[in-house]
């Protein structure tokens, strides 16, 4: 490091990027901490650069990284270690915006005989938690057994969210992860089978199904109240879809159906009024549905999700239950909507869903809800 400050190169992924870095920064420092965060990339000093691509400017305690070669933005820094996590993120994000990289994927990853497993999904789903513990349970020898709520990415195949030349490297990655595990379950009899048909023997399946706390969601609860504090009549109909709204219920089914009841409501027939309380990927298509049909607030009502303590009292105003499903992921998702529908007492109608078995005889006797396809 000399007064005028010091120049790095940073070559990783098929490209080289420059640094200039203030004079005020322990450069050994930056440089051993990168070299643990970025395996594999090699660092150099090198002599200055007029144009470096990122440049790392402040004094003593306040740092900061600076894309300049491309539209990467400003990171703020205090020490070392921090400015060395910024600017790992800042070379990475070079790489991609200066075109060096074709494909990025934000995961978590494992090695397992010599393959690596990665673990997709947003930010706080636990990709470092599972990948984690997945490490230390097979380098310690312990049993694992891994549940799985939704075949999402079969889902995604079969309703055209991924492109098909993704299914078969994905699909035999997946194949040789579940095989990994020594038990192996999912929370309906068909999602069950689909595990037989992915390579995982039959003796280490087993079915472990969603279940509601039917204290609390009950057919008493208090709607009439809720259906107050909106503005809905005692004599109207709800028809309530409650829950997640994403791409795999064909969620736009349901304003369809709101434009036709809407249409043909006899002279003496109550008025109906459709209401979707949730959050999603799905919520916007639900939205330019419900304005392309012209329907009113007098027939469709759209609610952000509510609140836990609200759920009891939001089944409970519901006249009718919605479950939209599309056809193609009928056998890859169960709606774990489903138990509060029917814990609620009140009817539904839905299309085919793969839920058959997921409700037993048995329990507390309250509920008794039922679902029509």
């Amino acid at each position: 490091m000399n007064d005028n400050g010091t120049w790095l190169a940073f070559a990783g992924l098929g490209r080289e990027l420059t640094v200039s870095v203030a004079p005020g920064l322990d450069v050994t420092s930056l440089w051993n901490a990168i070299v643990i965060l970025m395996p594999g990339w090699s660092v150099r000093e090198t002599g200055p650069v007029e144009n470096a691509d990122v440049s790392i400017s402040g004094t003593s305690s306040d740092f900061t990284i600076r894309a300049e070669s491309w539209d990467g933005g400003i990171w703020k820094a205090a020490y070392a270690n921090e400015v060395a996590y910024a600017l790992a993120g800042m070379l990475i994000d070079g790489i991609l915006a200066l075109g060096q990289a074709d494909f990025c994927l934000h995961a978590a990853a494992v090695e397992i005989d010599g393959r690596a497993v990665l673990f997709v999904g947003p930010s706080g789903a636990g990709k470092s938690t599972m990948a984690l513990r997945l490490a230390a349970a097979w380098f310690a020898g312990a049993l694992s057994w891994l549940h799985i709520q939704d075949f999402e990415f079969d889902a995604a195949i079969e309703l055209g969210l991924l492109p098909h030349f993704l299914s078969g490297p994905a699909r035999g990655s997946e194949r040789f992860l579940l095989r990994r595990f020594q038990a192996v379950s999912s929370i309906s009899p068909r999602m069950v089978d689909r595990l037989e048909g992915k390579g995982v023997p039959r003796e280490r399946t087993a079915m472990f199904p969603n279940w509601v706390d039917t204290r609390r969601i009950r057919p008493d609860a208090d709607g009439a109240a809720f259906r107050a504090e909106l503005g809905i009549g005692a004599d109207t109909v709800v028809a309530l879809y409650s829950g997640n709204i994403g791409e795999k219920q064909g969620i736009e089914q349901i304003a369809t159906a709101a434009k036709y009841v809407s249409e043909n409501r006899g002279p003496g027939d109550p008025p109906v009024r459709f209401v979707l309380a949730g959050a999603g990927a799905g919520r916007e298509v639900i939205e330019q549905a419900v304005r392309a049909h012209g329907l009113g607030e007098d027939a469709f009502t759209l609610l952000p999700l509510q609140p836990e303590e609200k759920l009891p009292v939001l089944l409970a105003m519901a006249d009718i239950h919605l479950l939209p499903q599309r056809a193609e992921a009928a056998d890859l998702v169960m709606p774990s909507k489903l138990g509060g529908m029917l814990s609620s007492g009140r009817p539904g109608t839905g299309a085919r869903c793969g839920c058959e078995g997921a409700a037993r005889p048995g329990g507390t006797g309250r509920g008794g809800g039922q679902l029509g396809s």
